[in-house]
């Protein structure tokens, strides 16, 4: 029977009984990324459980970092672009101008220019999950405060610094992250990560418009708050550095 995959650190292959498997013949192929699949037919040693690769099994903890960060992204930009939705409802309601409502959001990337250097340097001092928990929750309390607004100051000081603090650090975090943990293979990681951007300007607007339509603005604020708040939080628990 062939077993599934595992992954073995390059000192737990001891605990496999075999000599051979720690003579200076094998020692040379262990690395971070040499994995194990036994091969039945073999009833050599070093080819029955050394088997050299780069796959992943599904709990090692880059995949998961993987995920955080795709996860981030598509949460953080998602929301980002659904906010082009709710134009009309606030021009409707406070009469305020398309011109206005674009200035706060255009705030947001101005933010994000300088706030992804503190970020950087937090995540080098603190960590990702600290830094990214922190900045995730910030960006979702900034939705839930954007229901509440009544005055063009407050939506001024929302973008500005709940939503630039989610947006400083979304990339620089989760980029240099994977970038530590992929030393052979960071651009193509790059760009799956990156993939979820992509995703979360598809995905996110329809189901913003959905919500607006169905609750109104003020509710469909809270709903997606709360569910980037869930989101985010989620996602910087699934990230460490190596």
């Amino acid at each position: 029977m062939v077993a599934s995959y595992q992954s073995y650190p390059r000192y737990s292959l001891r605990a496999i009984g075999s000599p051979q498997l720690n003579s200076k013949k094998v020692r040379p192929l262990l690395s971070a990324e040499t994995f194990c699949l036994p091969e039945p037919n073999s009833h050599d040693p070093v080819k029955q459980f050394v088997w050299r690769g780069t796959r992943m099994t599904f709990t090692d903890q880059r995949y998961r970092v993987v995920f955080g960060a795709c996860l981030t992204q598509f949460t953080i930009i998602g929301l980002l672009f659904a906010f082009g939705l709710f134009f009309k409802p606030l021009q409707d309601e406070f009469g305020w101008s398309r011109t206005l409502l674009s200035s706060a959001s255009a705030l947001s990337f101005f933010a994000m220019g300088v706030l992804a250097i503190l970020a950087g340097r937090m995540n080098d001092r603190f960590g990702p999950r600290v830094v990214l928990g922190i900045t995730g929750a910030a960006y979702g309390i900034g939705f839930l405060l954007l229901s509440q607004i009544s005055a063009p100051w407050q939506m001024f000081v929302i973008f500005g610094v709940f939503m630039g603090l989610g947006l400083g650090a979304h990339d620089v975090v989760t980029l240099s992250t994977i970038a530590r943990w992929f030393e052979k293979r960071r651009g193509i990681m790059s760009g799956v990560v990156k993939t979820g951007t992509a995703l979360g300007q598809i995905m996110v607007p329809p189901i913003a418009a959905a919500l607006l339509l169905a609750f109104g603005w003020r509710q469909a604020l809270i709903i997606l708050g709360c569910a980037a708040l869930a989101l985010l939080l989620l996602a910087a628990f699934s990230i460490v550095r190596p």
